[in-house]
């Protein structure tokens, strides 16, 4: 059985942000995994904002403390394809705010 996401792992600064893809009329759920950025017994927690000017980003969720789950809709439609950096801006239990990049390249194809 298929999980109903696209996981993704959130980088540590200094090295180049993930890449996921979705077509523009997709409707697509991703998961940030943000172990990687997290102390120890540091957990996601609290709101999750993004800075997001072109593509929908909604159902943002915390999940179990280490993940952060959305939706992306959108795109470009009169050009093959764009990259779009989208930042999440993530609280933690040890208030801390982490701005995390993921690119999200969207073919309108």
């Amino acid at each position: 059985m298929s999980s109903s996401y696209i996981s993704i792992i959130a980088t540590k600064p200094g090295s180049p942000p993930p890449k996921v893809e979705k077509r523009t009329a997709d409707s697509r759920i991703f998961e940030l995994e943000c172990t990687p950025l997290l102390s120890n017994n540091e957990l996601v927690y609290g709101d999750v904002r993004v800075d997001s000017p072109v593509l929908k980003i909604t159902e943002l969720k915390p999940k179990l403390g280490k993940f952060v789950r959305f939706r992306v809709e959108g795109g470009p439609t009169d050009i093959p394809h764009e990259d779009y950096k989208v930042t999440f801006m993530i609280q933690t239990s040890s208030d801390n705010e982490l701005s995390v990049p993921v690119i999200i390249r969207v073919y309108s194809i």
